[in-house]
């Protein structure tokens, strides 16, 4: 496994920057950390050529930032502040208020039908939508978790598949 993950993550490098290059997105100033990109691997997320790079781009340079309730920096972050700064760095397009308020502005999408970029919702309290995730591909999404950061999860696992909610698709207007 762990060869399988170094090979990827020297593909996935050589991507970025083919794609950077080639298509005109920016490179951040450093390359992204083996560290990060093993973390990518070891979930099992396979990244290729299609994928969208801003997203992904964007959510390296999340993952492991510590969680902390309406916080909205590297520092620490809450899921809802970490989905709108991952959408307006990777779409250019502001998100406004809590998970809820994001939900009541989507148009609901099946589990089945999810695309890179939309969103992913949960009902933790069962009452109302309480969380709040970007959906990758494969049945992964990233999200800023309470007990581990932001980190990358499946829809499969038991917990989020008992609080799944719906999948959402952010409208334009």
């Amino acid at each position: 496994m762990y060869y399988f993950c170094a090979v990827k993550n020297l593909i996935l490098i050589f991507l970025i920057g083919f794609c950077s290059t080639t298509f005109g997105q920016s490179l951040p100033d450093t390359l992204i950390s083996v560290e990060k990109t093993d973390r990518i691997c070891e979930a099992g997320l396979d990244i290729d050529s299609c994928s969208f790079m801003p997203l992904y781009k964007s959510l390296y340079n999340w993952l492991g930032t510590p969680y902390k309730y309406a916080g909205n920096s590297k520092k620490g972050i809450d899921c809802s502040a970490f989905t709108k700064a991952v959408i307006y760095e990777a779409y250019e397009y502001k998100l406004k208020g809590s998970s809820r308020d994001i939900f009541k502005k989507c148009i609901a999408v099946d589990e089945k039908e999810l695309f890179e970029g939309d969103l992913v919702f949960f009902k933790i309290n069962k009452s109302q939508v309480s969380h709040i995730g970007v959906y990758l591909q494969d049945g992964y999404f990233v999200h800023a978790s309470v007990s581990r950061g932001v980190m990358i999860n499946n829809l499969s696992e038991s917990y989020y598949k008992k609080y799944f909610f719906s999948g959402g698709r952010i409208t334009k207007s």
